[in-house]
């Protein structure tokens, strides 16, 4: 009988908990005014998140802002109703001047500390990370200076941005495919494309948002199950990354909020290396349109190609090297001390060249969108209306109303194309010195699947099947 009155004692526990209750407090009255409550608490969090600095009287306007918002005539804001609201969260107030500046060193130093404990039921190959980051996929450098520190919270500026999710493993040797999140779901620059190298989603305004993250980690989930692999993963805690319940290989795990300058394993290089060789990608591009008299198409697709190349071209060492740094440690790894950050000398010229030619740097450019929001943030709107339970539905434009972006007219190549191609690509490398094996084991892979595709894409059995 005790126990089962102490089972009942944890799960009224767990409820409070869950509430936003205090478990300190020894005596748990009734909440006056709970919706008003409700969405102070919500709006507090996003802030926190924001890293936007608050304070009392903030606090005291914005729950009489709520309360007329949700029809609660009835309320009326003190520094009493405050002061039990903040004892009912633990809230304390203070200023916060940006996410590195209010990093709490002893939080850091504790997660460090039972990292290790975490992790050690994992394989290195199976504990991975994943961050988003925003990207203004088709920017100039004459556009720099204008756009940095630019927030794009919509409209034309979203038009381009995209935002993406990158993540990897422990060791650097599995990078998972991208997802990349557009504001158009069908780009014009889409049609006829049947297969991307990443995975695409859309959103009004090209942010990561609840519902595209929850299918991101079901579908990964999936694979993994598949694999017969016991995976964990580690991402920030943020709106955006709902606790996705009944996973059955991934086991999600958050790191603490306002920590990930420090302790977000993407941000300690990976992220920013990505970015330098899109751009590198980018601004090569440009150049050899510009010595063929041609005006550049840089559209979603394209950049999409670049982002397939530059992630593969991301180190092992450069990975495993960042997990290192944000307190990862595989005892198992060779210690690498050069980090991938730079590129080879060749390609440094002209990007250095171009930049100059603008009067910048190149870091200007890699560097301008570091900033750019990339996780979906919530109006008081939405608060309220998910208080009072009515929700909408976010809209998603169907095709791209860019009017700079040019459609490719040329038809789509052939397999016989294809084949050629491949017959041109393999004689272009045997006449080449020191070429790798593995790049022939590839071009013959290649082959058998261009083969295959083209038996399949006509037969007899196809025929009588449409007949």
């Amino acid at each position: 009988m005790r126990s089962l009155e102490k089972l009942k004692e944890v799960a009224s526990l767990k409820k409070k908990l869950l509430q936003g209750i205090s478990p300190s407090r020894k005596r748990h009255r009734s909440v006056p005014h709970e919706t008003v409550d409700a969405a102070l608490l919500e709006w507090f969090n996003e802030k926190r998140q924001e890293n936007i600095p608050i304070s009392g009287p903030i606090l005291l306007q914005k729950s009489e802002d709520l309360a007329k918002k949700l029809g609660d005539h009835s309320f009326k804001s003190n520094t009493g109703w405050l002061d039990r609201f903040k004892n009912r969260h633990g809230i304390v107030c203070r200023a916060i001047t940006g996410e590195s500046a209010i990093v709490d060193p002893k939080s850091v130093d504790e997660w460090k500390e039972k990292l290790p404990q975490i992790l050690q039921d994992y394989d290195p190959k199976d504990i991975f990370n994943a961050d988003e980051t925003g990207l203004f996929y088709k920017l100039l450098p004459d556009r720099t200076l204008q756009m940095k520190g630019e927030k794009c919270h919509g409209g034309k500026r979203s038009k381009e941005r995209l935002t993406l999710m990158v993540a990897s493993n422990m060791n650097g040797t599995e990078k998972l495919p991208l997802l990349v999140i557009g504001k158009f779901e069908n780009p014009r620059c889409f049609k006829g494309v049947k297969s991307l190298p990443v995975t695409y989603r859309a959103n009004k305004k090209a942010w990561m948002v609840s519902s595209i993250f929850e299918e991101w980690i079901r579908t990964l989930d999936r694979r993994f199950l598949k694999e017969k692999r016991k995976v964990l993963l580690f991402v920030d805690n943020c709106a955006a990354h709902p606790r996705v319940p009944n996973l059955k290989s991934i086991t999600l795990k958050f790191l603490p909020p306002n920590t990930t300058s420090i302790l977000q394993p993407m941000d300690q290089g990976i992220i920013n290396n990505l970015k330098i060789k899109y751009r590198q990608r980018l601004i090569k591009y440009i150049l050899q349109c510009d010595e063929k008299k041609m005006e550049p198409n840089i559209n979603v697709l394209i950049s999409i190609r670049f982002l397939k190349s530059a992630w593969s071209d991301v180190s092992v060492s450069c990975i495993s090297n960042c997990f290192r740094k944000a307190g990862f440690e595989d005892k198992s790894a060779e210690v690498i001390d050069d980090c991938d950050d730079e590129f080879e000398e060749d390609d440094d010229i002209p990007l250095a060249l171009f930049a100059q030619k603008f009067n910048g740097s190149f870091d200007d450019i890699v560097r301008v969108d570091e900033n750019l929001i990339s996780v979906e943030t919530r109006s008081e709107d939405d608060i309220v209306n998910d208080i009072l339970g009515n929700s909408q539905t976010e809209s998603v434009s169907t095709e791209s109303d860019n009017d700079d972006e040019i459609i490719d007219s040329t038809e789509f190549p052939t397999f016989d194309d294809g084949k050629n191609s491949i017959h041109t690509l393999r004689r272009c490398l045997e006449a080449s010195a020191n070429v790798p094996e593995v790049f022939f084991t590839y071009l013959c892979e290649i082959e058998k699947f261009v083969n295959v595709s083209k038996t399949k894409q006509s037969t007899i059995h196809d025929y009588f099947n449409n007949a």
